[in-house]
């Protein structure tokens, strides 16, 4: 097994304090969850079938090569909802998936992003503001 080595012994130069305060880590705003007032069910039904028909509507007019992208992206957006009680999971995952088969995307590549972008967006609850 060949050794890997140092080829020049000079000395690491000190990261600056301020490029160190832009890599560092900033504690995220934890919202309290559930909130204390909780809206009214018409305006979070209200609420989740707008979503539910613009995250349908981005992932149909997604141009290729931003397809998956878009289609993770308002997964994540549409789980947060189901997360938060506003959406239920099987609405938003088949309406999603009808999309982005409209849109040529294969059922294995639509069952994997829509997958992983629910065990993020699930993580996270959100209710309309």
């Amino acid at each position: 097994m060949k050794k890997n080595r140092w080829l020049n012994q000079a000395a690491l130069a000190v990261l600056p304090e301020w490029r160190y305060e832009l890599l560092a880590e900033h504690p995220r705003r934890v919202e309290a969850w559930p909130p204390a007032v909780r809206p009214h069910p018409d305006r979070l039904r209200r609420h989740g079938e707008a979503a539910l028909a613009r995250g349908s509507s981005a992932v149909a007019a997604a141009k290729s090569g931003t397809r998956n992208a878009t289609l993770f992206r308002e997964a994540v957006a549409l789980a947060e909802l189901v997360a938060g009680e506003v959406v239920t999971k099987d609405r938003a995952w088949r309406e999603l998936a009808a999309a982005a088969r409209r849109v040529g995307l294969r059922s294995v590549e639509i069952q994997m992003t829509l997958a992983s972008a629910f065990r993020r967006g699930l993580q996270r609850p959100r209710l309309p503001r």
